[in-house]
């Protein structure tokens, strides 16, 4: 029963750890960095490595002949698989990104550029764009802190695009969904495969 209890104890452990994403783009550059617990690892920029010494060469060894592979059958898409695997998906996908905490957004997208005609409109198409988005993006996942800005400038000689994004999802959610779609994957294959033995055996 101690054992169990503890196998228990480390698969709730496991399931309430987050891994996440930060990202940030600045004056400094960018940054990219992955979360896995209470632990950080940086994507990008990656670290500078040692040249590693040149391999002695190696005579090419000769590879015997494969006989030739037999032609596999093409798996045709059309629009209807993609139609259902979407309305199959979509109720498991919003799960998934409801489940995504989004701890920190910030955005500042400055238009600039020579042509200060051009770059009003640009101004005033960010602002629409940025607009009809932010309604929707907030309404796919949990943002606990959010900046957004959008400026003009004249003197940039192009558009600036500054911002980040702090986000984590539980490893438990994750799994979740990973069984989900794979089981709503395997029912849409048995039905692909269903529906071309009745394509078979009517053309047969």
């Amino acid at each position: 029963m101690i054992a169990l209890g503890v196998v228990l104890a480390v698969l709730t452990l496991i399931a309430f750890t987050r891994i996440g994403v930060y990202a940030r783009r600045d004056s400094r550059g960018v940054l990219v960095k992955l979360k896995i617990g209470l632990f950080w690892i940086t994507i990008f920029p990656e670290k500078e490595r040692r040249p590693k010494k040149a391999a002695a060469r190696q005579k090419p060894k000769a590879t015997p002949e494969k006989p030739a592979a037999k032609p596999k059958r093409k798996f045709k898409f059309a629009f209807w698989m993609i139609w259902e695997l979407w309305q199959a998906l979509k109720k498991t996908l919003a799960r998934l990104f409801r489940a995504i905490r989004v701890d920190r957004l910030s955005l500042r997208l400055t238009a600039g550029g020579s042509d200060c005609a051009g770059a009003a409109a640009l101004y005033g198409r960010l602002h629409m764009a940025v607009g009809s988005a932010y309604p929707l993006v907030r309404g796919l996942f949990r943002i606990k802190k959010c900046d957004i800005a959008i400026g003009l400038d004249y003197t940039l000689a192009s558009t600036a695009v500054l911002g980040e994004i702090k986000l984590s999802v539980s490893i438990g959610r994750m799994v979740v969904f990973g069984v989900q779609s794979l089981a709503i994957f395997f029912a849409f294959y048995r039905k692909y495969r269903k529906s071309i033995g009745k394509e078979a055996a009517a053309h047969g």
